[in-house]
């Protein structure tokens, strides 16, 4: 990989690093914080009040506490880039489109 590649996301990982506070990672569980299989089930005990027991954060954090303004902008700016440059891709082929119906059919 190039090595301005490399650095840039040694920066970015700090941040997030940063950004959590001493969080430990160990405690976010997949990408839409689901429980594990049996969380919960306790079919031959009682029920466990597991407000007090869970510390911390028990979901993914979202983008903007990881990540500063100007990263957040620059994904707004990637993802606005994309959408535009699909949207042209769906113009030009219905123009193609269009223009092949008018061939086809001798239209003006």
């Amino acid at each position: 990989m190039d090595d301005k590649i490399i650095s840039e996301m040694q920066k970015t990982l700090a941040e997030i690093k940063a950004s959590l506070g001493g969080i430990s990672l160990g405690h976010f569980r997949g990408p839409i914080a689901d429980p594990a299989p049996g969380w919960g089930h306790f079919p031959h005990g009682p029920i466990i009040d597991w407000g007090h027991l869970i510390r911390g954060p028990v979901g993914d954090p979202a983008p903007d506490v990881l990540l500063g303004k100007d990263k957040l902008a620059q994904l707004k700016v990637h993802r606005l880039e994309t959408t535009i440059k699909d949207l042209q891709q769906q113009i030009d082929t219905l123009k193609l489109e269009r223009d092949l119906l008018k061939e086809e059919y001798k239209l003006k």
